[in-house]
């Protein structure tokens, strides 16, 4: 509860005003000296004043007060600004340290999919081919050409999933190909004077290419394209072997008792007729060779029985 002596002073500031307190005679006393209170400002008491705001300037003795302690007041001030400004330094010397951080981080991130010069135009294209990026894709690297003449620049991206040809239109406008890495194969990098050029089969026939490739840029893309050929080709057998293994599960017969075989005529060439057709039904199965093949061939080694 506020005593009847205690007094408020107001204060405006960043378009807010506010009244603070309530303090004490000896603490007004004290807010002079230090240069707290200036005489535009503005004191209230329920028993000095009647509840009324006056400007400190209409307090004879305040006045007389804040004349008589001008130099303390100086003094005062004086170190009050430096503490405020030795604060503020420290403060922007910590803003300057976490954006340094930041940058140095978001600089990280840009050079660990790129080895352009242009980071900001790394980070551009990133972030934009990053809006069609489907679940568990990332980014594995950009390739960016460096072409001679003043124009935007066309560039590979590489992902987890594809390979994403990104080509900036008039008016900001991107063109975005893509294509599945199981799709494509023989990938070639043609190393040329100056930059590169890459370039890779599509499963319909059609040759995709990218060129004014730096050289490093180039066989970083040429590698990524090889170990994902590498990949798509195990798992292209492993599935193939898988469909073989469950083909032979689904047999479920007794196996008839042995009996003698009889013999079996030789075929021209030496070995059996029976081995010939082993031969060539191991082949057919191995997809060697097609069934038509195979049916003649069959009716071949028959007809010399």
């Amino acid at each position: 509860m506020a005593k009847a002596n205690d007094w408020f002073y107001f204060k405006s500031s960043g378009g807010q005003s506010k009244s603070i307190g309530p303090f004490s005679d000896d603490q007004l006393v004290a807010y002079l000296k230090q240069g707290v209170l200036e005489p535009s400002d503005k004191l209230t008491s329920a028993s000095k004043t009647g509840g009324k705001w006056i400007e400190i300037s209409n307090f004879p003795k305040a006045m007389a007060l804040y004349e008589k302690t001008a130099p303390e007041r100086d003094a005062a001030i004086a170190k009050r600004k430096a503490e405020e400004q030795k604060v503020h330094a420290a403060e922007k010397e910590k803003q300057q340290r976490e954006a340094a951080a930041k940058r140095q981080e978001w600089e990280a991130q840009i050079r660990s999919v790129t080895d352009a010069s242009s980071l900001s135009n790394a980070a551009k294209i990133r972030d934009e081919v990053s809006e069609i990026l489907t679940t568990n894709e990332t980014i594995m690297y950009i390739a960016i050409q460096t072409k001679p003449i003043a124009v935007k620049a066309d560039a590979v991206v590489a992902t987890t999933k594809r390979l994403i040809f990104y080509r900036p239109k008039v008016v900001g406008r991107v063109s975005f190909e893509d294509f599945l890495w199981r799709e494509l194969s023989d990938a070639h990098i043609t190393a040329g004077v100056i930059a590169s050029t890459f370039t890779c089969k599509h499963v319909n026939g059609s040759v995709i290419k990218m060129d004014y490739l730096d050289k490093k840029s180039g066989r970083k893309l040429y590698r990524l394209a090889q170990e994902q050929e590498e990949i798509a080709f195990e798992t292209r057998r492993e599935m193939v072997l898988e469909e073989k293994r469950a083909g032979a599960g689904n047999f479920g017969y007794a196996a008839p008792p042995p009996q003698q075989a009889p013999a079996v005529p030789s075929a021209a060439g030496g070995g059996s007729i029976a081995d010939k057709l082993k031969q060539i039904k191991e082949l057919l199965d191995a997809g060697l060779i097609s069934q038509e093949d195979y049916e003649a061939k069959k009716a071949s080694l028959i007809e010399n029985i």
